[in-house]
């Protein structure tokens, strides 16, 4: 199983050029040459690590792959949670309109 800095290492690697090119304003051609000589160390550093998968190295990618999937449908219900609860409700001026007719019960404390 490749590391999750082998895995970050790469992927900061790729990210690097798109900085490099809108960023810094580097030529793509110079852009391509930086990030080659890290990409080069990072994939092999990627491939040496990925040998270890079948040794027990899928067992963490299968729970983060579990967490994450369980992540994103805690996030989708989430939002569909609060857009619905965006849909019943009603606007402040809407409320403040409807007060007059409403019963407001009142209730005394026993105490006093």
């Amino acid at each position: 199983m490749s590391g999750p800095r082998t895995r970050a290492m790469l992927t900061t690697t790729v990210l690097l050029y798109r900085v490099a090119v809108t960023r810094w304003a580097w030529s793509r051609a110079a852009s391509i040459a930086f990030v080659a000589v890290f990409g080069l160390l990072d994939a092999l550093f990627l491939a040496s690590n990925s040998l270890k998968f079948l040794d027990g190295g899928w067992f963490p990618i299968i729970v983060g792959g579990a967490v994450a999937a369980l992540m994103l449908c805690w996030r989708k219900g989430s939002s569909e949670v609060r857009r619905r609860l965006q849909d019943m409700s009603m606007t402040l001026d809407q409320f403040v309109a409807g007060l007059d007719g409403m019963v407001v019960a009142r209730i005394r404390p026993s105490c006093c």
